[in-house]
């Protein structure tokens, strides 16, 4: 029973970190959990896309185009994202997504034709002309605006994670990519599956790899979902006084400069805020929630959101 009562408590409220040097500095490290969770999840998605969609109508083609097609999406997805790592507002989000996806478009099709030169020891630069070549840079902007359109949700979810506490934001991550990888993964299997058949069954290696990237975050999601709710259901026990030695009280009963510095807990995702400002979740060492108030005084760990 206090296994499974433990297993319920959210990590953070079991042993409330301590704020440190390296939690306080405005510099975000350079690896942060929700970044790695949004390269591998554009990374798979991404790739997983371009190989389900052409790898099967172009498995009989003797020159290597399918995965070369993929290695240039790889490269081109992780150039957007470590250059979008600096965005830092909705509005610049937006405006990036849309004027660097035309970029990225543009750039992915020309460094494919630049890897199916070498590839062809130089025989497709026979084929190109200049209007066959402006038709291919407007087609790969217009397909770069989807391709910027697509990466909007997680761009959205990787800034909203940034000013969580790490656990949130890695909660928040595995929520909103779960959820946009499922999306995409199920709408592209939807639609191109009946296209996809004539040239492989669902037993094509690409087709496997494109339902287990499918699956993965559909787990993630469901895994971000759960660890989110356990946390807002602790906090609602808390409110209602039934977890020993917490309490969540009015920012009043404290001094202002005990609060500085504290991290919220359970941010809203909508952002909400109590009238009178974020309240205070403190910690005490009474036994019993109605004991806490005589044992000791409370001592701030986080603010709360409404």
């Amino acid at each position: 029973m206090h296994c499974r009562v433990r297993f319920l408590v959210p990590p953070e409220a079991r042993l409330p970190a301590e704020p440190t040097a390296s939690s306080l500095s405005d510099e975000p490290p350079a690896w942060t959990a929700t970044e790695r969770l949004t390269l591998v999840s554009l990374l798979t998605v991404k790739a997983s896309v371009i190989a389900y969609v052409l790898a099967p109508p172009l498995q009989n083609i003797s020159a290597p185009i399918a995965p070369l097609v993929i290695l240039s999406t790889t490269l081109v997805t992780y150039t957007f994202w470590r250059k979008g790592r600096g965005v830092s507002d909705l509005r610049a989000a937006l405006s990036y997504c849309l004027s660097a996806g035309v970029l990225a478009g543009i750039a992915n099709v020309w460094l494919c034709i630049v890897l199916m030169t070498l590839a062809s020891s130089g025989e497709l630069v026979s084929f190109l002309d200049p209007a066959l070549a402006g038709m291919l840079t407007l087609l790969a902007a217009v397909a770069g605006v989807a391709f910027g359109v697509a990466c909007l949700l997680p761009m959205l979810t990787r800034l909203s994670a940034r000013e969580l506490r790490p656990a949130e934001g890695i909660d928040r991550c595995l929520i909103g990519f779960g959820f946009w990888g499922t999306l995409v993964l199920g709408s592209v299997l939807a639609a191109w599956s009946p296209h996809a058949k004539p040239h492989a069954g669902p037993h094509h290696p690409m087709a496997v790899a494109a339902v287990a990237t499918l699956g993965a975050h559909a787990l993630m999601f469901l895994v971000g979902l759960g660890r989110s709710a356990r946390r807002q259901w602790w906090l609602a026990r808390v409110r209602q006084g039934k977890v020993p030695g917490w309490l969540a009280c009015d920012r009043e009963r404290f001094v202002p400069g005990e609060l500085e510095g504290l991290e919220m807990f359970c941010e809203p995702w909508l952002g909400r805020e109590h009238a009178g400002g974020p309240r205070v979740l403190a910690l005490g060492t009474a036994t019993r929630a109605s004991d806490v108030y005589r044992e000791c005084p409370p001592v701030p760990k986080f603010l709360i959101g409404e």
